[in-house]
């Protein structure tokens, strides 16, 4: 499945003087017997991008914000075995997806130095896209929600049986408790969910035009573990809720510590960088 992901007709992108579409990277292979274990759900090339002059970056645990660790990218943002497949015959593969989001962290470098030299084609809004798209469906927020869905839904189909009479032997001894039994969802089911992230956020890409602003400020920009974010701008700062709009919608999302992608249905045309917008002051 994650071969699949990025197929589409609009992979043919031209390469320009130095950047390279993330679509002509070719992943390492089917080398199922590959025991890479330290997943990052937030790329090590991303986070590169916020790093200081030790080339480090502050990280701040939800657990205990008060205690930030100074790490290398490498050293945080991650989790063992967290894209791992099972195998039809019982095994378990550990590089499919990390080989799918290293398509678009190997091109990250030279896309980002082109934003930095403010420049524009198909092959840098391409790659940029990509990134937004992966840090988007990627993330540890992407699929816990995706597991909250799918656990609504098999308590649904549960309560419908029962209301119908038809639950299961099995199941008869969760009879009336339906609302409030736990459901567990088996881990995989939220991978391939991604599919449908893919193409939600894609669609999402086909309401907006997309511009670079630049950091004129001296305070860096952060990032997060969760760093695409889409809301409705006409609400007010603090009334608005991620992922809820409805006509009007804006994306924010950090390229790194000097720049930044913001998308909107006010710009055109749409799913491109339109422009590289002039730097941010007080």
């Amino acid at each position: 499945m994650p071969e699949q992901l990025f197929q589409s007709p609009w992979g043919n992108i031209p390469a320009d003087a130095d950047v390279r579409p993330f679509s002509r990277i070719r992943s390492a292979g089917a080398q199922l017997n590959r025991n890479n274990k330290r997943h990052h759900y937030i790329s090590v090339t991303y986070m590169a991008g916020f790093a200081d002059e030790r080339r480090r970056v502050w990280a701040y645990r939800a657990d205990e914000p008060q205690k930030p660790l100074h790490l290398p990218p490498a050293n945080t943002g991650y989790e063992r075995y967290y894209y791992s497949q099972p195998l039809p015959d019982g095994g378990q593969e550990n590089h499919r997806f990390e080989d799918l989001w290293n398509a678009i962290e190997t091109v990250w470098p030279e896309t980002l130095r082109a934003i930095a030299s403010r420049r524009l084609s198909p092959a840098v809004s391409f790659n940029t896209l990509g990134m937004a798209t992966i840090m988007r469906t990627r993330v540890p927020a992407a699929r816990e929600r995706n597991e909250v869905l799918l656990a609504a839904k098999l308590r649904a189909e549960f309560q419908a049986l029962e209301a119908i009479g038809r639950l299961p032997p099995e199941f008869q001894r969760y009879a009336g408790q339906l609302d409030t039994v736990p459901v567990g969802v088996n881990p995989h089911e939220t991978l391939l969910a991604m599919r449908a992230d893919f193409k939600q956020f894609g669609d999402q890409c086909f309401q907006m035009g997309f511009e670079v602003l630049h950091n004129g400020l001296d305070t860096p920009f952060i990032t997060s573990d969760n760093p695409v974010c889409i809301y409705d701008p006409r609400q007010r700062p603090a009334a608005r809720r991620p992922y809820e709009f409805d006509g009007q919608v804006e994306l924010i999302f950090p390229l790194d510590a000097r720049t930044l992608l913001r998308g909107s249905n006010r710009l055109a045309p749409v799913n491109q960088l339109v422009r590289q917008g002039p730097a941010l002051h007080t």
